[in-house]
């Protein structure tokens, strides 16, 4: 049974103007949903950023601990906003990105469990010495 068995009534055209209709309310509906994550995630940086300068705006006026316990507040309250900005960036994004060290990593890793010393490590995986013994330590303390 093909569709135009099921629905003699409807012409061809009338039946490809109306599949074009469904897929552009529901491209449609989409789009407004994507709009709609949009202006709540905006609205809570806005709300954010408003208490980020309240913080500022309220450790600046704040005479009676003194300018170094002022300043050790505002710098906190600081760190504090930034993390909440940016925790949903890193809860998104952290769960996307593979949790694998990268392959020269790995064959640094690799090259030092066979003995080889940083500098040829460095030189054969084009890295800086210094990263190199970095890598070299830390596989030294990672074990077999």
């Amino acid at each position: 049974m093909t569709i135009m068995t099921a629905l003699p009534d409807m012409t061809p055209w009338a039946l490809t103007i109306g599949i074009l209709t469904a897929l552009l309310l529901a491209t449609g509906a989409g789009l407004l949903w994507q709009y709609y994550r949009y202006l709540k995630l905006h609205a809570s940086y806005r709300k954010v950023l408003a208490e980020q300068d309240q913080a500022a705006t309220g450790s600046s006026r704040s005479t009676g601990q003194g300018h170094a316990s002022a300043t050790f507040a505002a710098d906190l309250n600081q760190a504090e906003l930034t993390t909440k900005l940016q925790y949903p960036r890193l809860r998104d994004y952290g769960a996307i990105a593979e949790r694998t060290a990268p392959e020269r990593y790995r064959y640094a890793h690799r090259l030092s469990q066979n003995g080889m010393e940083a500098e040829q490590i460095a030189s054969m995986l084009t890295i800086s010495q210094h990263e190199a013994q970095q890598l070299v330590h830390l596989s030294r303390l990672s074990g077999p």
